[in-house]
């Protein structure tokens, strides 16, 4: 992030080589520690891990440039937009317990929970692109960041469930790890992403390079509300319609 703001280093260069160099690490040894079928968004399991990758990637991948919007072009003191940030965590916070209150729900019902909040994400990016070019108060990017950290408290959380929930008891170490791993994908590729994209195309005083983050985020979390929309089975719907009659 430091060099995308104070340096611009040639398209082609040693950092740029060693760029490409990992990402084909990356993309070589992924597919390998992640379920079968998870980048084409296969149904259960697969699109459970990668819903849980690019919510992570969309919402951290912007709450790293916030503080920079609200330092550099706001002139707030770095205390007062750590504060901005904070109101986050009581979106997430409350996403958290809404989604609590619902373990007894069906594997359908949960996945609709984790679309909810892939479009609440989304929809924060765009409101964001919209304050941004109208240069709108402060406080109604606090009150934006809270509906994104409701839809992450929302989606992030039941997918920690939903990974247990969808893998035999004996994968659930296997499955738990790659629900990790693509926590932390999503989050290097989200910052990574939106430092190249800021590095491109930001100008001092100008604020182009921030509505394009917010711009690129939000097709990440669009498409978390595609994959998310396939984390349930059609076994585990089957399962959770004959429960209904059950009871």
């Amino acid at each position: 992030m430091q060099l995308a703001i104070h340096e611009r280093p040639p398209l082609v260069s040693l950092l740029s080589g060693l760029a490409v160099l990992g990402l084909l690490g990356v993309a070589g040894a992924a597919p390998k520690l992640l379920p079968p079928g998870t980048f084409r968004s296969a149904r259960g399991l697969p699109s459970v891990v990668l819903t849980r990758a690019l919510l992570n990637g969309s919402f951290l991948g912007g709450f790293a440039y916030l503080p920079l919007l609200l330092t550099q072009e706001r002139g707030l003191e770095p205390a007062t937009a750590g504060l901005v940030l904070a109101v986050g965590s009581l979106g997430w916070s409350a996403g958290s317990w809404a989604q609590g209150r619902s373990r007894r729900a069906g594997v359908d019902e949960r996945a609709r929970l984790v679309v909810l909040g892939a479009l609440l994400l989304t929809a924060g990016w765009v409101v964001f692109v919209a304050l941004t070019i109208a240069h709108a108060p402060v406080w109604t990017f606090a009150a934006t960041i809270v509906v994104g950290g409701l839809g992450m408290g929302l989606g992030s959380t039941t997918l920690s469930g939903l990974v247990l929930e969808l893998s035999p008891d004996h994968e659930h170490g296997r499955a738990s790890a790659a629900l990790q791993l693509a926590d932390v994908l999503g989050t290097v590729v989200g910052i990574a992403g939106a430092t190249a994209a800021f590095g491109v195309w930001h100008t001092p005083g100008e604020h182009r390079g921030y509505v394009i983050v917010w711009i690129g985020l939000a097709c990440f979390g669009a498409v978390g509300v595609l994959s998310a929309s396939r984390c349930a089975t059609n076994a585990s719907r089957s399962r959770d319609h004959v429960a209904d009659l059950s009871l």
